[in-house]
């Protein structure tokens, strides 16, 4: 039976851990275990242990003899991620229906960063401990925030009352990240409250990798639709969503704007793979300029 050695223990062969370990790249799944069992083919004839670095190797030459120069760029960022000993955080931003749990979701599959944390989440446990009476636009949704202010204006009060939300819940999200950098861990947050240029984390940058980008949707019908796929199997009924797309999409008009401020990645968010790939991109580039050892 073939075995790998990883840290001086020894583990039976699996092609799902290596199909696993090969999801970065963003090909295609029956590639992906074609691969794997080429790798099982050839290293099969082996009577002892084989190091999980071969194992990684082979996989990189294979990549390269297939011309997948991209794909394994990113299979080579993965094991990057593993190894890097500082913190990092990548915040994933957006209005309301634009896909940021899914983003989420379908990125700690990619690189492999499983602590995800949304900040609705972070929201429900503050209106919990801060009554409505004391706080009233925390305790309302994003995009009704701003009826409890006063004011004829409603697209201005969709603002306001958004900002007001977003600036208490980010002081939660600033406590989990300052844990995060504290304890070295790699997380990923989630959340409408994410506004870029909103969240001020001071940080030294050589302790903290902190990468932050905007799903948007352009097309309102399409935004529209996105409510009533996720409508299916939750509570979150799409009509509630829907006939307030107008305070949606100002709420987006408004992150958008900040997002061109701060000099935040936007990405239109029509293809979830393409989005996920892009940020996976763009966190290559941006790592490669780290001192990280093979």
């Amino acid at each position: 039976m073939l075995e790998i050695e990883k840290h001086n223990h020894v583990y039976p062969f699996s092609k799902g851990i290596i199909a696993r370990s090969m999801l970065p790249t963003g090909l295609p799944l029956e590639t992906i275990y074609g691969i794997a069992e080429k790798i099982e083919d050839e290293f099969n004839h082996r009577k002892n242990p084989v190091p999980a670095s071969d194992i990684q190797d082979k996989v990189t030459q294979i990549l390269t003899e297939r011309g997948f120069e991209n794909e394994k760029s990113r299979y080579k960022i993965s094991h990057k991620i593993a190894q890097i000993n500082k913190p990092l955080v990548i915040l994933i931003g957006g209005t309301a229906g634009v896909g940021k749990s899914t983003i989420a979701a379908a990125l700690t599959r990619r690189i492999g960063i499983r602590r995800v944390i949304g900040t609705d989440e972070i929201r429900e446990i503050m209106r919990y401990m801060l009554p409505k009476d004391l706080l009233p636009a925390l305790h309302e949704s994003s995009f009704d925030a701003g009826e409890v202010l006063g004011g004829p204006d409603i697209r201005e009060n969709t603002e306001v009352g958004f900002c007001r939300q977003s600036g208490l819940v980010n002081r939660g999200v600033h406590a989990y990240i300052k844990r995060t950098e504290k304890e070295g861990l790699k997380t990923i947050f989630n959340g409408v409250h994410l506004s870029p240029g909103f969240l001020e984390i001071k940080h030294d940058e050589s302790s903290l990798l902190l990468f932050q980008y905007l799903l948007t949707l352009n097309d309102e019908e399409q935004h529209k639709q996105r409510f009533q796929l996720r409508s299916d199997g939750s509570y979150r009924e799409a009509e509630r969503y829907i006939n307030k797309i107008d305070r949606i999409r100002d709420i987006q008009e408004y992150l958008v704007k900040e997002a061109k401020k701060s000099g935040s990645k936007i990405i239109e968010n029509t293809n979830v793979g393409h989005t996920v790939t892009e940020i996976v991109d763009d966190l290559i580039a941006n790592l490669e300029k780290e001192k990280i050892h093979e």
